[in-house]
């Protein structure tokens, strides 16, 4: 699976460019709708997965030390970043559901 080797938001001043993925329903889950109605109509039980969790995206994005730190020397920003990464996790599942798709 592998390790980022860098950190896009290892320093702070990146984070005023940082925007999250697209979750635009129509490009993201296009393609996922159309296996999961397939599959469905062959009577398969559908289940999907998120992937990495809030933190692994956290300390990702910024470094694992420096993620660790943040908490204590950036509260404000690691707090913002976090609410990032949970709204984007929250969209994931937010399509899933639309297209029939248990998480």
């Amino acid at each position: 699976m592998g390790q980022p080797i860098g950190h896009p938001l290892q320093n702070w001043d990146n984070f005023k460019n940082y925007r999250s993925p697209d979750l635009a329903l129509e490009k993201r889950f296009e393609s996922l709708d159309k296996t999961v109605k397939h599959l469905r109509s062959l009577g398969k039980y559908i289940a999907g997965g998120l992937g990495f969790g809030i933190w692994e995206r956290l300390h990702f994005l910024r470094g694992f030390k420096e993620a660790i730190i943040d908490f204590y020397t950036h509260r404000d920003r690691i707090y913002k970043l976090l609410e990032i990464l949970a709204e984007f996790k929250i969209g994931l599942i937010k399509g899933y559901s639309e297209i029939g798709l248990t998480v």
